[in-house]
């Protein structure tokens, strides 16, 4: 018992494989593009946490030194 399948029909199959070949290989550029983007925000992200404690420490150092520079030369 052979199951056979009409030009047509192995014209329909072999256009839905390419439509859902085309359909997934969108899916994985745009799923590149998200990991991508979410990456770039962790960096963003890390380097916002590092900016944010910068004054602090530089206002710390200054503030002694001026505390130290006030206090010897009164």
């Amino acid at each position: 018992m052979s199951v056979g399948l009409s030009l047509t029909g192995l014209t329909l199959v072999l256009a839905l494989l390419l439509t859902l070949a085309q359909s997934l290989r969108q899916q994985r550029s745009a799923q590149q593009r998200v990991r991508r983007q979410l990456r770039r925000s962790e960096q963003l992200e890390a380097l916002g946490k590092l900016l944010d404690g910068l004054p602090h420490k530089i206002r710390n150092p200054l503030a002694v030194i001026s505390f130290l520079a006030l206090n010897t030369f009164l």
